[in-house]
């Protein structure tokens, strides 16, 4: 009787020792699987920040070109004001000899 119980014993440890082996080897796919797409995820991340630093770069480099069309525009404009002075200062002594 004790050889059956032993044995039944037996069969069932083995039995809960290749269940615990299944449930061990799944879980250790799943992660397997989780740090694949966390790799995944971050590469996108790191993808993502190397595009948003290009852009980045590339805004402030329009920046400064908007910035030195500005200057010329008012450094054209300051020059337009000036030969509109001397237009005026010149018709209005044409004026005085008329």
């Amino acid at each position: 009787m004790f050889n059956v119980l032993k044995s039944s014993s037996s069969n069932n440890i083995d039995s809960v020792k290749k269940e615990l082996s299944n449930i061990g080897v799944n879980v250790k796919s799943a992660f397997k699987t989780i740090r694949e797409e966390f790799e995944d995820h971050l590469d996108a991340i790191n993808e993502n920040t190397n595009e948003i630093q290009a852009n980045y770069e590339h805004m402030c480099e329009l920046e400064s070109k908007v910035e030195k069309v500005n200057a010329r525009l008012d450094e054209i404009q300051l020059m337009l004001n000036q030969i509109l002075m001397q237009k005026v200062e010149v018709v209005d002594s044409v004026r005085k000899f008329v």
